[in-house]
């Protein structure tokens, strides 16, 4: 399965719920927004939407700074 992940193409042997997507890519699922096909997902769904083939994924994180 190839999914475009933040604009770049990224392969996976199978499909993925967007919580297993986040613990593949080491994020804090409570530090992240995520749209699927340009829809912000909430996060009470992460566990049961799964990703499908030439889906389009953004994962925005929250970044603390001075």
């Amino acid at each position: 399965m190839i999914i475009k992940l933040n604009g770049k193409d990224e392969k996976f042997e199978k499909k993925l719920t967007i919580s297993e997507l986040i613990n593949v890519k080491k994020l804090d699922k409570n530090g992240v927004v995520v749209l699927l096909n340009d829809k912000v997902i909430k996060r009470d769904r992460f566990d049961e939407l799964i990703i499908e083939d030439k889906d389009r994924v953004e994962i925005l994180r929250f970044v603390a700074g001075g």
